[in-house]
């Protein structure tokens, strides 16, 4: 995980897997790993990683974002105004 100080975001590396039976976020063998029911088909299962990490967090949709392989299954997220520390405690992954 690396912050930005200049611009105050995280940025992070996840492991996503679609089609789960339900949606969650854990860390596997020190990744990040996010389950999502929806199927990769027309950006819904980013939609709702997106969706469960805003509603996880407590934040606003628009201060999260995949800015590294939407395509594929390990990502890139980065999160404006939030450090690692915040991440980690409001998601219990410490």
């Amino acid at each position: 995980m690396a912050t930005d100080p200049s611009q105050s975001s995280l940025r992070f590396s996840v492991k996503v897997k679609p089609g789960a039976s339900s949606p969650r976020i854990e860390r596997v063998q020190g990744t990040i790993t996010i389950c999502v029911t929806e199927k990769p088909v027309d950006d819904k299962a980013n939609k709702a990683v997106i969706e469960l990490l805003a509603r996880r967090l407590g934040i606003a949709k628009s201060r999260i974002a995949i800015v590294g392989n939407p395509r594929g299954r390990q990502k890139q997220v980065e999160i404006s105004n939030l450090t690692a520390a915040e991440m980690e405690r409001k998601l219990h992954l410490i």
